[in-house]
């Protein structure tokens, strides 16, 4: 419970500085209101809710050494790996023009 409660108080003041989130509540806020806007934040309180019990669900499951674990690291380094060639073979192939003055 400790470890929660550390989790949520660095989620809490990470949620106070200004972010996707803020603009995203502020626009609603003044394009169709306050009610709106508080349904907004609601939503994104669940939302941040259930991505924090999933991340400590995760915790469980990830162990290191696990299969899981492994799975997903292997996974992640054959995604880096595509990545990599996309950028190998697109390279100066984009033509960046400026914008008219």
């Amino acid at each position: 419970m400790e470890q929660f409660l550390i989790v949520a108080l660095a989620h809490f003041l990470a949620l106070l500085s200004p972010g996707p989130d803020f603009f995203l509540v502020a626009r609603t806020s003044l394009k169709a209101g306050w009610r709106a806007a508080s349904g907004v934040c609601l939503g994104i309180a669940l939302a941040n809710g259930l991505f924090i019990a999933v991340a400590f669900a995760g915790l469980a499951v990830l162990r290191e050494g696990s299969a899981v674990f492994i799975g997903l690291q292997l996974a992640g380094a054959l995604y880096l790996l595509y990545i990599g060639a996309l950028f190998w073979r697109h390279a100066g192939q984009a033509e960046l023009t400026a914008v008219g003055a």
